[in-house]
């Protein structure tokens, strides 16, 4: 606001997101049960709409590396989210690489903490970002996450988090890989994520905030 509109920054107040997770409609077992999936199949999420200002199509593509560098299991996609207008093109790099149902798109998911309870890993692939919710509500679920290297993810993962450029399909595979590699590393992660979530996130420090902006608005008008 400042650098680019020229607005005061005096006169701005940043207040960070905060999230609230539901408790699941489905259960872990439930939901890959739905997917059609065993409980050892290693199972990644990105949980945003098919529009532009992500990146869908770098995750695909590092997608064909996952697939074809692992290990053990056959690892599953999973991409929910409304499509927009990027849908197609995905759906055709889906096809383009031969990766067939080890990509599912789920379209625009009701249940999003039950299906970020059912998966090992949450991956989060966008040009630029805010403070991103799909992020915060993957942190909450105790998930770890990996995202590309951005402002915003970074204020929403802190500086240990896991982030690899924007774009760059080999070294987002390469995280990917490594994560599913060592289920220590994703719950030690997992665990930091849900307690960044509780101090730095909180609902009710976001509720106090707002309330002390408007009752000072309000002050002085």
């Amino acid at each position: 606001l400042a650098d680019e509109l020229g607005v005061d920054a005096a006169k701005v107040t940043i207040i960070a997101n905060a999230v609230d997770l539901p408790a699941p409609a489905l259960d872990r077992a439930r939901w890959r049960e739905r997917l059609r999936v065993t409980a050892a199949t290693p199972l990644v999420c990105m949980v945003a709409n098919l529009h532009r200002y992500k990146d869908h199509a770098t995750l695909v593509a590092a997608w064909r590396r996952v697939v074809d560098g692992g290990a053990g299991p056959s690892p599953v996609l999973l991409l929910a989210g409304r499509r927009g207008d990027t849908a197609g093109k995905v759906e055709s790099l889906v096809a383009r690489l031969a990766l067939g149902e080890s990509v599912q798109l789920l379209g625009e998911v009701d249940d999003v903490a039950g299906l970020l309870a059912a998966v090992d890993l949450f991956a989060f692939s966008s040009r630029h970002e805010g403070c991103p919710n799909a992020v915060l509500e993957a942190m909450a679920a105790g998930l770890p996450v990996v995202a590309t290297d951005d402002p915003g993810n970074r204020e929403a993962l802190g500086p240990e988090g896991y982030f690899v450029a924007s774009g760059d399909s080999a070294a987002l595979a390469d995280a990917i890989v490594r994560l599913l590699a060592d289920p220590e590393r994703r719950r030690a992660e997992g665990t930091r994520n849900r307690q960044r979530i509780a101090t730095a996130f909180p609902p009710q420090r976001s509720w106090e905030l707002h309330a002390e902006l408007i009752s000072g608005l309000l002050a002085t008008s």
